[in-house]
């Protein structure tokens, strides 16, 4: 058995590792336990919990392997991540993943207090969330039930890009959207320009609900596609890189051919000024001949750098 990239000697046991069972997670390089922490009791949406407990209990199920932790800004209007980021300030960064949300701030209230999409609130909670957190960044950062968003398009237009910047600035390294209607979930991978590495959802898959099962080869699917398009990219890019050095260097050789036969046609009118002077100048015209002309042009055209350049670019015929 190989062991988790969160594996760290002298903090895990092997023997708890072992017991375990632990898969690749989405579009990602995370390797993430089958069992996860949910941040939702820690924030108090279940019911009263003493943090003492929650930490203790989220301490422990790091030590025995559980490397998964998931939580919102929403779960406690924020009381779950501070939690969390006293209890993983005794824990070794490597040893777990984290991931939190963005779009939603509760989970009681009105609409307009509960729900933001929008580009500005995006990027600010992540700022707040990495401090409440009291980490630098996060492993996933995830739109949350997005199917709550007045206009979908906002999330496929703001939310999202908002979310790509993130990544960019360090501040997470994957991109993810969770939510409960599949169908919408579908609709913003299809639609979105800004890749998409995790879908979560909640409740598709159980005795009495097993619908994620119909969509399941196409989220599956979706590492495969979105791996494809990465190398479609990188072999256009550097296509282009390729054409677009082609170019400098065509370009640099017909500027040196001019440079040469500009060249060429001072050194012919110095001669010629110096003829009746320089005992050397029979030589130099015999070099300037048609036929050692050819012989040139014959030596320049061997190079294969100079292939491409038509004859007409150099003072021989």
């Amino acid at each position: 058995m190989s062991l988790p990239p969160t594996y760290v000697e002298g903090f895990h046991s092997l023997d708890d590792i072992k017991k375990l069972k632990y898969g690749k997670v989405g579009n990602t390089d995370m390797i993430a336990s089958n069992i996860g922490i949910g941040g939702c009791s820690a924030g108090g949406e279940y019911g009263s919990v003493a943090e003492e407990e929650s930490i203790l209990t989220l301490q422990e199920a790091i030590r025995k392997g559980v490397n998964y932790i998931d939580t919102s800004a929403a779960y406690g209007a924020g009381r779950s991540e501070q939690v969390i980021g006293k209890a993983i300030r005794e824990l070794p960064r490597q040893s777990f993943y984290l991931a939190t949300k963005v779009g939603r701030y509760s989970t009681g209230g009105p609409w307009s207090t509960m729900f933001d999409f929008s580009t500005e609130r995006t990027l600010k909670s992540v700022d707040e969330s990495l401090q409440r957190l009291g980490v630098d960044y996060v492993d996933v950062i995830q739109v949350h039930d997005l199917e709550f968003a007045q206009d979908i398009n906002q999330v496929i237009n703001e939310t999202l890009p908002a979310l790509q910047k993130v990544v960019q600035q360090g501040k997470a390294r994957y991109i993810g959207i969770t939510g409960y209607p599949l169908s919408v979930l579908k609709k913003v991978v299809e639609q979105s320009t800004v890749r998409v590495d995790t879908v979560l959802s909640y409740c598709r898959c159980t005795l009495m609900d097993q619908e994620l099962l119909n969509y399941a080869p196409f989220f599956q699917s979706l590492l495969y596609r979105l791996s494809l398009v990465y190398r479609l990219s990188l072999v256009y890019w550097l296509s282009l890189v390729y054409r677009l050095s082609l170019v400098y260097r065509l370009s640099l050789v017909y500027r040196l051919s001019l440079m040469y036969q500009l060249s060429l046609v001072y050194r012919v009118d110095f001669c010629k000024s110096l003829q009746s002077k320089d005992p050397l100048f029979p030589a130099v015209q015999r070099l300037s001949s048609p036929c050692s002309q050819k012989i040139l042009f014959f030596l320049q055209s061997k190079d294969p750098f100079f292939h491409t350049v038509k004859r007409p670019f150099f003072p021989c015929s």
